[in-house]
This record gives C-alpha cells, structure tokens and sequence, in this order.
C-alpha cells in the first residue's frame, strides 16, 4: 500500500485539487494522511467533507509546528509501506502516477523511486529530470544528477516515492529550510538502489507555500546552508565522492552570497555575515573557479583567492546595486 502525506496549512483554496489529482487515478491500495498543521482557514472542514465520500482520507490536526513535524506524524501514522509526500498548493500528473502504481507492482524490492516533476511558475512550464528508465546504484545516480546541477530534482522528497522501512531518520522540527535534502542526504546514504522514471509525476507550484528566503537574515541562510551541506557531505564521503563535496559547499557559499544580492533591505547583521564569509580562508580555499561561474562569481571567486576581500564586498554590493535598478527599469 502506498501512503500520501499532506502537511496542510491555510490551504482551503487548493487542497482539493491535489485530493482530486490522488483519488481519480490511484487503482492499487492506498490512503492519503492530511495532516491540519494548525490552519485558521477552513482547511479542516473541507478535508472532512471530501473524507465523507472517499475513505481513504485521513484527518491529522496538529498545532502549529511546521511542515516537518506534520510529516514526521504522518509517517508514524502511515500504514503503507511505501511513503510519498506532497505540498498541499501542488498536484500529482495522472500519466505520472498511473506509471508510479505500474512501477510498485513490478518492483517491490525496490529501496526508492524518483521520477520528473514540472515546474510551474507563472504561465511557464519546466520539466525537470533525467528521461532514463533505469536501476542503478546511488552513488552513479548522485554523480550524473550534481554534474548536472539538479539539485532540486536529488533534494526535493515530493518526486519521490520511499519505502518506510528504510526511513530511519525523521524530517528535523529545528529548521526551515533544506529539511528535504538533509532527509534525502540520510536516505539515500543507507540504500544501493535507485530506481529511475523519465515520467512526470508532479507538478510543482514555483513560490506557491514554498519559504521565501527573503524573510530570513544571511545569517540564517548560511547556517541552514552549512547544515544542510554538511548532512550531504557525509553522504558523499560514504560513497567515496568528496570531489562532489566540494562543488555542493561552493554551491552554498554562493548561493548565500546571492541571498544577500537579492535582499530588499540588509541589516548590519546581513552585512557582518557576508564580511565574516568573505574573509574566512578555510570556506575560501574549498572555492575554485569553473566554467559554469558568471562573471560576476569568477571575478567574486579570484579576489577572494588573491585575499582582496575589501574588494569582493564592494562587488557584492555593486552587483546588489546593478539588480535593484534593473528591476526598478522593469516596472516603470
């Protein structure tokens, strides 16, 4: 049986549509787990009403405390033994999850499943995923997919399908942000397979629920970065791919670096964060220049490797500058 895990938070104006995706197209058993993370909507009731007509509709309530805890309960109450996880504002493609049930019959000793998703952001669609139908280990999974920069594709959770057995570490509660890749970094460390499906399973809704980094200071940021990197890099290590390693760190350093670029206002703590990041020779000497850099990130990158740093913040800022006019000239 497989289960779906829904954590729900004032999703009153999309939950059925994913509900509808699930109940009109799944033939082998399964049961859905809603689980209510504290919503002042009426996301509740309308999950109860649809559970009238279609019985395989669980109702969790909980208070407040985050998508992670809802799919932590959702996981103890899961009966399946295959696990799946979906965000309440998305939905499931019919042809993906009609291929998902052919796949589970046809596989059952299978350790984890990951499948295409579809982007949607605005009116623009993005498939998104290797078009291969194939078994193969993990390790020559995680090599082709970060040479190929798919991070969210490796990290996300709701293109995959996990069997609960092998689910031996829980979403974390204490952060919020990159709890997907920190769980899938300690899945995929403790099995050998992976099975491949160039299917689109699910589409996902571009900064629908999704956390905004906006709201968060560089600080957190960074923090949640280099925990996130630090749970992939023992995975890559057991694997014997810590060339990998270095690529995700500088992935995050960057990415970081970029948070701040895009912020609408900085505080002096977002200012002493990049100062502390860009000064720091140990973070700085896993940092080296490649052909996938823009010219902003190899000249960021060779200041930093010359210890120019006064002028690495400078370009910072200059490159903040260069983005808030550009988007000022687009809304004229």
């Amino acid at each position: 049986m497989i289960s779906f895990i829904i954590p729900c938070y004032n999703a009153e104006k999309t939950i059925i549509f994913l509900l509808d995706s699930i109940t009109s197209t799944m033939y082998i058993p399964y049961e859905v787990i809603c689980v209510d993370d504290g919503s002042t909507d009426q996301t509740s009731e309308i999950i109860l009403r649809y559970a009238e007509s279609h019985s395989r509709i669980r109702l969790i309530n909980q208070k407040n405390s985050g998508p992670s805890a809802a799919r932590n309960a959702g996981i103890i109450e899961a009966k399946g033994d295959w696990i799946m996880f979906a965000d309440s504002d998305d939905t499931y493609c019919k042809e993906g999850l009609v291929r998902l049930q052919k796949e589970v019959e046809n596989n059952p000793n299978a350790e984890l499943h990951v499948f295409q998703y579809k982007e949607v952001k605005l009116s623009k669609e993005t498939k998104v995923g290797s078009n291969s139908d194939e078994s193969i280990p993990v390790k020559t999974f995680l090599v082709k997919e970060y040479e190929k920069n798919e991070y969210l594709y490796i990290h996300s959770c709701w293109n995959k399908v996990y069997r609960k057995e092998n689910i031996l570490f829980e979403f974390m509660n204490d952060i919020k942000l990159g709890e997907d890749a920190i769980f899938n970094a300690h899945y995929m460390a403790n099995i050998k397979e992976v099975n491949i499906c160039g299917t689109v399973l699910y589409n996902y809704k571009w900064g629908g629920q999704s956390l905004s980094h906006s709201d968060k200071s560089c600080k957190e940021v960074w923090e949640a970065y280099l925990m996130i990197y630090m749970s992939i890099s023992c995975m890559l290590k057991k694997f014997g791919l810590m060339e990998i390693s270095a690529i995700v760190f500088k992935r995050y350093y960057i990415g970081t670096i970029n948070e701040y670029i895009k912020k609408k206002n900085i505080t002096k703590d977002d200012k002493q964060t990049l100062k502390c990041m860009l000064t720091n020779a140990r973070w700085i000497s896993q940092i080296e220049i490649d052909g996938n850099d823009s010219a902003f990130e190899r000249l960021l990158i060779l200041f930093l490797q010359h210890g120019i740093y006064i002028a690495a913040l400078w370009l910072c800022d200059v490159q903040r500058w260069r983005r808030k006019r550009l988007i000022n000239k687009e809304n004229i």
